[in-house]
């Protein structure tokens, strides 16, 4: 299978693979997101109790060693957790970038990650474990695979710099990619929110694909849709990542996610998984959930550039109220996905991890806070350990999970608090569907406590989940330092009666269970909740 090196091969060539038979809805879903050359390297070694990953930020810049048949490894470990499905970082041949996101040849495994067999095993054995695949697709760019005859390109009024020359006789394959007119060719992005520089172009010495209407580029939507269709027939992946939407563009995106639909839907894959990253705010994410019929989800970056924030004491309930006021109703059957931590910190001077200076009561609020919201949470690798890294470059962020000085080390543990608290909150996630499928709505609140530390900034955060008949509150403190007294005001028809506690993270909490009730005349419900204290409450049915 390495031989084939053009889109006229694959039809010959493949034949389809059946993809997992998992009757689950993607709203229950738990994601763990996987840099496969950071994740494990496939030796048998011992896990040592440490927050620090490996490797420092300057070794990180290059491949570490990480591989699939390390991924094989850590399946049940993964499951343990609470996770039901893993999206893979781009594992096809890159240039001489770990991340994967540099491709120069689409029709094979990148040989440092492993070979054709090592994949199709992980997935067959990810599906016998109930564990869905996820493959991370890139659109929008090729890697560093030709240069610009100028010796500086980058991005000027759309002009269109002069084709270089190919820095290499073998790639990119297939070969029909071998074509100057197939590229952009405007530069290096500089202002990556401006538009239509950031629609035309390069990623950093990325090469971007022509995504407007010409010729050119629906002979590359072909070709994508050639490739991508090929890696679902040959190893029966269950969705697509697609990469850098936001640069490709929603005219080009639409017609890839058709041609994968029509492809998917003819085979029987009418479950397949489509969420993109739109590495934007709220407008350009809903335009493109929208616009594109087939587009399952997208990355809820808004969600990240807020909450994080207000677990350090950055930001405060009523900019997330704002957020949430500020929504539309999505359509029917769309989603996000919903992280607290990722690979790329955008925007930020200073790289660094979820749990990077956060107590352990922080780090607790938060993965409560996720496992609650609406969406499909996704954990970055290495959260469930409380890696902390931190740095000036994304490098910094993506530490490796396996010693790189040795062949006897690494950071699985299982009894951790980290690990534990995740588990936690996925198996109450699991239990409680109005906690995955359920509506959403904000509660009123008012705050009885003068002088916190915010001031006049709120410091309670409530709000319901209802699916079916089951109902359920959530109410937050993010204050870092006060206990709150407050009055939590729903809709009194459909609150009136008992809640049950499910779980809170008070340190003083003894009781397994808490009945809370409202009287007929006055639909308030009194709390008080310590610093960081997030409170899981569910109406008890006929009271």
């Amino acid at each position: 299978m390495d031989k084939i090196i053009s889109i006229t091969q694959l039809d010959s060539e493949v034949s389809p693979r059946k993809q997992s038979a998992i009757f689950r809805s993607w709203d229950d879903e738990i994601i763990y997101f996987i840099m496969l050359d950071r994740f494990h390297d496939g030796l048998n070694r011992t896990s040592i109790d440490s927050r620090t990953g490996f490797g420092d930020e300057e070794k990180l810049k290059s491949f570490c060693g990480g591989n699939l048949k390390g991924v094989l490894l850590k399946l049940d470990y993964i499951k343990a957790l609470g996770c039901t499905a893993i999206w893979l970082s781009p594992f096809l041949e890159n240039d001489d970038k770990y991340h994967g996101y540099a491709i120069r040849n689409f029709l094979k495994v990148d040989p440092r990650f492993g070979s054709l067999e090592d994949l199709k095993l992980l997935v067959d054995e990810c599906h016998k474990k109930d564990l869905r695949v996820i493959m991370d697709v890139v659109v929008n760019h090729s890697g560093d695979i030709w240069s610009y005859q100028e010796p500086s390109a980058t991005y000027d009024k759309g002009k269109v710099y002069t084709f270089g020359a190919w820095k290499s006789r073998e790639w990119p394959v297939p070969i029909e990619l071998r074509n100057p007119g197939l590229y952009n060719r405007r530069g290096s992005i500089i202002n990556f929110d401006e538009y239509p520089e950031t629609l035309e172009g390069d990623i950093f010495e990325l090469k971007s694909f022509r995504n407007d209407h010409s010729p050119e580029a629906r002979k590359v939507l072909e070709l994508l849709a050639s490739i991508y269709t090929y890696w679902i027939k040959e190893i029966g992946v269950d969705g697509f990542r697609i990469d850098a939407a936001k640069h490709f563009g929603i005219p080009a995106l639409k017609q890839f996610v058709e041609s994968i639909r029509d492809y998917t839907e003819k085979a029987g894959h009418q479950d397949f998984f489509l969420f993109a990253e739109v590495a934007s705010g709220d407008d350009l994410a809903e335009e493109f959930l929208n616009e594109i019929t087939g587009l399952n989800a997208v990355i809820d970056f808004p969600l990240h550039f807020i909450l994080p924030e207000m677990i350090r004491g950055n930001a405060y309930p009523d900019q997330f109220i704002k957020l949430m006021n500020h929504r539309k109703k999505l359509s029917e059957g769309k989603s996000k996905v919903t992280f607290l931590d990722n690979h790329d910190q955008l925007g930020q001077q200073v790289k660094k991890r979820f749990a990077a200076d956060l107590s352990e009561k922080q780090f607790e609020f938060g993965i409560g806070f996720l496992f609650c919201f609406p969406g499909i949470p996704c954990l970055y690798y290495g959260t469930e350990q409380g890696l902390d890294g931190r740095g000036k470059s994304d490098n910094a962020v993506r530490e490796s999970m396996f010693a790189l000085d040795n062949q006897f080390e690494d950071l699985f543990l299982q009894d951790n608090f980290y690990f534990k608290k995740i588990q936690e909150f996925s198996n109450i996630r699991k239990q409680f569907p109005a906690l995955s499928k359920g509506g959403f709505k904000l509660l009123e609140v008012l705050e009885l406590t003068k002088g916190v530390k915010y001031g006049n900034k709120k410091s309670i955060l409530a709000f319901s989940r209802t699916y079916e008949s089951e109902l359920m509150l959530i109410i937050c403190n993010f204050s870092s330092n006060k206990k709150i007294k407050g009055l939590v005001r729903p809709e009194k028809e459909r609150y009136v009666g008992a809640f049950e506690k499910i779980k809170s993270t008070s340190s003083n909490s003894n009781n397994n269970f808490l009945e809370v009730k409202t009287e007929e005349n006055d639909s308030t419900i009194a709390v008080e909740l310590e610093p960081f204290e997030i409170l899981i409450l569910k109406k008890i049915n006929g009271k």
